[in-house]
């Protein structure tokens, strides 16, 4: 499906001049099959969050304010872990205005700055003895290759290395909660990803291909870490009582890949946004994952549209690749040490 909407996104132009009404049909039929399964909550199995701490990062914006305010309409305390906080003063303030319910307390976070998060658990451990639930949301897509400030490529960097290292140092104040889940967002992009071990970053060799034409490799890769993350977690927090899953949002409308700014790349974006699902949509698996009581015995699973993402109908992660990808990651981010 991800590659017929690029291919009507180059080729649909002079074709729809040509042929309008054949175009405005097909679009119509693709516009259906995308959202006849947009997921959807069911309050009535969900564990009590009233009150329990959560965090969710990349709360500004997108699915994360969706996520959050999804939250405070239950009662929880949510702390919004973000890196622009006028921004999130403002997204707090506006969310007041949905609902007086819950609590939020914004905390400044980088995640692409090994430091900023170190600071900011620091921070967090100062002011909380325990989590409740971990929402590894925030996500960024460029074209263009930027680094972070530590020197890894930045999707990668941010995507998947921060979350990464945020996870690790808040394990024993999850292990400590009530609920004790762990939400990372990912996404179908994985499916293209393609690690190479010798060379995360492709800083001395060549970039990985693109995808899709919006879509840059490092996306993809980023994505497919989330996805060996969550597998290799689960594992490691077997017995714990801490619970992983990993999942894949769909097309939503957000910010991300805003970049696309001119030429086909843009026509292209506006496309997707036709198809997309709203921000509100795109977080309700998030909070399947972090409240449903369908999920409990499922730690490491992935799902997408409020349902079990079947391993017979998605790419297949590989233990070893997920055990490799942690043992480089602790040495990337310093917690081998």
């Amino acid at each position: 499906m991800f590659i017929l909407i690029s291919i009507l996104s180059y080729f649909g132009g002079v074709r729809l001049a040509l042929f309008p009404l054949g175009g405005y049909l097909v679009i119509k039929v693709i516009k259906y099959l995308l959202r006849r399964n947009r997921g959807q909550v069911d309050k009535s199995n969900e564990v009590d969050v009233q009150g329990k701490l959560v965090i969710v990062t990349g709360a500004s914006a997108g699915i994360g304010k969706a996520t959050v305010l999804e939250f405070i309409e239950r009662g929880a305390k949510v702390v919004l872990a973000c890196r622009n906080i006028a921004k999130t003063e403002e997204v707090v303030e506006e969310l007041r205005q949905k609902t007086d319910k819950g609590e939020m307390i914004i905390m400044q976070l980088d995640l692409g700055s090994l430091q900023s998060i170190r600071d900011f658990v620091q921070q967090f451990k100062s002011k909380f003895s325990k989590l409740d639930i971990l929402i590894n949301n925030a996500g960024l897509s460029n074209l263009i290759r930027r680094n972070t400030k530590d020197g890894f490529e930045e999707q990668f960097g941010v995507n998947y290395l921060g979350h990464f290292l945020l996870t690790n140092l808040l394990l024993d104040e999850l292990k400590k909660g009530d609920i004790r889940r762990i939400v990372n967002v990912g996404s179908f992009a994985h499916s293209w990803g393609k690690l190479n071990f010798d060379d995360l970053m492709h800083d001395k060799t060549p970039p990985p291909s693109k995808p899709l034409p919006i879509m840059s490799g490092f996306y993809a890769n980023s994505k497919l870490g989330n996805s060996l993350f969550n597998l290799e977690l689960a594992k490691r927090l077997q017995g714990s009582g801490v619970n992983t899953y990993c999942l894949c949002p769909g097309f939503v409308q957000t910010d991300i890949g805003t970049d696309r700014k001119s030429g086909i790349k843009k026509y292209i974006m506006k496309m997707f946004r036709y198809f997309a699902k709203t921000a509100e949509e795109g977080a309700a698996t998030t909070i399947y994952c972090a409240l449903s009581k369908n999920v409990t015995n499922h730690s490491g699973e992935m799902y997408r549209n409020c349902e079990f993402w079947d391993a017979g109908k998605r790419p297949k992660l590989s233990h070893e690749d997920a055990a490799r990808l942690w043992s480089k990651s602790e040495q990337l981010v310093g917690l081998d040490k």
